[in-house]
């Protein structure tokens, strides 16, 4: 599925802001490492390219109309031995690009857009009757 994915995590630690959106083609599959079964997510610009680098143990935490929050860990190579890797926690927030997505956003950043409608709510919730 096409979507635009917003990183949550530098590093381990949690943004104060998502970074700027990569768009690719998100793909979760099941993938055997060694005798470990996982989910895995990967967001594809082609065929065999990756655009950020995959989510291993991946989790889905929750799907909403527009999208899904995955949870999991980047693999940062630290040279060119295999050995040197280690390994940070990443939340990913997929806007998915479907027609109607699209069509709502056009021209407005989804994040801000959903954010701030979920404060119009919160405050009507808030307001004095």
């Amino acid at each position: 599925m096409h979507a635009s994915v917003y990183r949550l995590r530098a590093a381990g630690a949690p943004l104060p802001r998502p970074s700027e959106p990569v768009q690719g083609n998100l793909l979760l599959c099941r993938e055997q490492r060694g005798d470990v079964d996982m989910l895995v997510a990967r967001l594809m610009g082609g065929p065999a390219h990756e655009v950020l680098p995959a989510l291993l143990r991946a989790e889905v935490r929750s799907v909403t109309e527009h999208g899904m929050v995955i949870r999991g860990v980047e693999p940062h190579s630290r040279g060119q031995q295999k050995s040197r890797v280690r390994y940070t926690a990443q939340t990913w927030w997929a806007f998915i690009l479907t027609e109607a997505a699209v069509d709502r956003f056009e021209g407005f950043d989804p994040l801000d857009t959903l954010a701030d409608e979920a404060r119009g709510r919160r405050a009507m919730g808030k307001a004095p009757s």
